[in-house]
């Protein structure tokens, strides 16, 4: 449910992003984060009773403090997390762009940040620094996104300007609309097929654009 005092720029962003087929969770700072992050994952995923799954967590810079540790406890799950930016550093140790495709493709989910999102068009736009790429957001068949409240702006364009204030344009960048899709298979829907087939938002309520 919508908390009472949300903005209605974010009630528009969840009601365009669920008719697109992505999942949605709201929570504030704190112990509550934990909780509501630990179901979001759990939900995305097809977890195989008494087995670990695995996760590739990179929220990037904005929520370097999130404990992972409890959100994915390692009886659950197997984490392998990504910090900094040059040179990335994964699981305590220096790592080059192929190390993070292979962690990224055995990877049962994806955690990423974001740059913003749009309420217009239930979308989310996702950057990558140089040498970084987005492969926790394409090769893992579950993608969960960490977005703050104040990220999610009226339009694509205003994202754009908002992107264009932060400094120089970044070297890569998406915008998705939930989960992956296509219909140029015989004109049918397929789910999944050049992306993740589960895509879910955690919005951390009242948290502010850095």
């Amino acid at each position: 449910m919508i908390g009472p005092g949300l903005s209605p720029l974010l009630q528009a962003f969840r009601a365009r992003w669920e008719a697109l087929g992505g999942h949605y969770w709201e929570s504030v700072s704190g112990p509550g984060l934990t909780e509501t992050l630990a179901a979001a994952a759990d939900s995305l995923i097809d977890r195989v009773p008494g087995q670990t799954s695995s996760a590739l967590w990179w929220p990037g810079p904005a929520w370097a403090s999130l404990a992972w540790e409890a959100a994915l406890p390692p009886d659950r799950w197997t984490v392998t997390p990504v910090t900094g930016r040059e040179p990335l550093v994964l699981s305590g140790r220096p790592m080059d762009p192929s190390a993070l495709r292979s962690a990224a493709a055995s990877a049962a989910l994806g955690v990423t940040g974001a740059a913003w999102a749009v309420a217009d068009t239930g979308s989310v736009a996702l950057t990558s620094a140089p040498g970084q790429g987005l492969w926790p957001s394409l090769l893992p068949p579950s993608h969960l996104i960490v977005l703050q409240e104040a990220q999610v702006v009226a339009t694509v364009a205003d994202g754009l300007r908002r992107m264009r204030d932060e400094g120089p344009p970044p070297a890569m960048a998406k915008i998705i609309s939930g989960p992956s899709s296509t219909a140029d298979i015989e004109g049918q829907l397929w789910i999944g097929v050049h992306g993740p087939g589960r895509v879910g938002v955690v919005v951390v309520a009242g948290a502010g654009a850095d």
